[in-house]
């Protein structure tokens, strides 16, 4: 298979696994909480999810991407989405895990521990990118840098 190819397949599985987590939201929660209930995610937050994904199943290859895109799904509703009118606990994914004791584990780990992967903290960096703190994982804009330079230099002093 090519590149593309499994692309398409893990973001087809990534899509069927979220239509089951909104799928028990719905089921568990009276209509006037899901009437405005916002949920995962457009197609950039999908991309990203499903390399967060690919990258974790290299680190644990013993999960199933079923149970590894169920935890970044639920991950990221409820570091991102989650409203406060409910307060989601973690049966939520532990009822679309197949795997729910490792799902669970899984989900700890990304939002309190570390996971190391090519000499980085893939958790932290994860987290960031839920929280927006990396402009939607893209670089900071250089000119950008040096214009807040400039404007520090060239700042009045009353």
């Amino acid at each position: 298979m090519d590149d593309d190819t499994e692309s398409r397949i893990d973001i087809d599985l990534f899509m069927k696994i979220e239509k089951l987590f909104t799928d028990h939201i719905y089921r568990s929660l009276p209509a006037h909480i899901t009437q405005y209930q916002n949920f995962c995610c457009d197609d950039e937050v999908e991309r990203k999810l499903v390399t967060y994904g690919i990258k974790l199943k290299k680190i644990y290859p013993f999960m199933s991407l079923h149970d590894i895109y169920a935890t970044l799904i639920y991950t990221y509703y409820s570091l991102v989405l989650n409203e406060s009118s409910y307060s989601m606990n973690i049966n939520t994914l532990q009822k679309i895990s197949l795997n729910s004791k490792q799902s669970t584990e899984l989900y700890y780990t990304i939002t309190t521990n570390r996971i190391e992967y090519n000499s980085r903290n893939l958790a932290s960096d994860m987290r960031r990118y839920m929280f927006g703190m990396t402009a939607r994982g893209r670089k900071r804009n250089k000119k950008s840098k040096r214009t807040i330079k400039r404007n520090k230099k060239t700042r009045k002093r009353y």
